[in-house]
């Protein structure tokens, strides 16, 4: 039988488009359409891992939207790897270019039950080098810290969490509880399914589930939210493709809306 939060196929090759905007304070009130991203998903292959592998990359920019480029101008890059069999996140790249410049790179090694992060200005010994295959820039990252975390069974980090919910059995009021790296910090998620709706996106009526993702991090002993509930509908379709996600944040609200499916 079909074993709750097990997901029984893997992630398919795909591109999706979105635009994110933001109403608020800042902008008296106007919803102003502030980032474009791309979320693309490719199956790899890497010497030193045995079994197929997973990449999800996600890329964000403000380049394009004035209002945001003049006041608060960022890019951003995250891409994960994975396997699916069982799903656990291997590593966890983070470039993010605003005022400063931050590129990181999250190692999780299970053999040693160790979480590594590695960094451009890191002291310590380069990348292994299975992992060297992935990475641009390879020569340039040298360990920088361990993670404030150990190597838990079934470990994700965010991306990763996002397709292994899509390939969930979905009933309403089903939960799940996902153990998330942020590439620092442990992140408890749990995920519960509020039910259908019917939204439009990207041109057209669909039928979603809407899901409510709630996140606690326990830091230096104090449990508390990581962020606020983020909304999120999936398309109640064999594609399970995230249409649309909404955050209430204290600064305002910001939705991030599919435009297009490229493949």
């Amino acid at each position: 039988g079909f074993a709750l939060g097990v997901p029984v196929q893997k992630p398919m090759a795909e591109r999706l488009e979105y635009e994110a905007s933001y109403r608020g304070p800042l902008t008296a009130d106007e919803t102003i359409p502030i980032a474009s991203l791309s979320m693309e998903t490719r199956e790899v292959r890497l010497p030193g891992f045995t079994g197929p592998l997973f990449e999800t990359a996600l890329e964000v920019s403000s380049e394009v939207f004035s209002f945001a480029e003049e006041n608060f101008p960022f890019r951003l890059r995250i891409r994960s790897l994975y396997r699916v069999s069982p799903f656990a996140v291997l590593a966890l790249e983070k470039y993010k270019l605003t005022d400063e410049l931050k590129h990181e790179l999250t190692w999780v090694d299970s053999d040693h039950g160790r979480v590594g992060r590695y960094r451009i200005q890191g002291g310590g010994p380069g990348l292994p080098v299975a992992l060297g295959n992935w990475v641009d820039e390879e020569k340039l990252f040298r360990y920088y810290k361990p993670a404030r975390h150990k190597v838990l069974d079934g470990l994700l980090d965010r991306l990763s969490m996002l397709q292994s919910m899509r390939l969930q059995q979905m009933m309403p009021g089903a939960e799940y509880r996902f153990a998330v790296t942020d590439g620092k910090h442990l992140v408890d998620y749990r995920v519960k399914v509020a039910g259908l709706e019917q939204i439009r996106s990207a041109g057209k009526l669909q039928l979603a589930w809407k899901l409510v993702l709630d996140a606690q991090t326990t830091r230096k002993g104090v449990t508390e939210p990581d962020h606020g509930p983020i909304h999120l509908w999936l398309s109640k379709d064999q594609a399970a493709r995230p249409l649309r996600f909404s955050h209430q944040h204290p600064l305002g609200a910001f939705i991030v809306e599919l435009r297009d499916v490229i493949k």
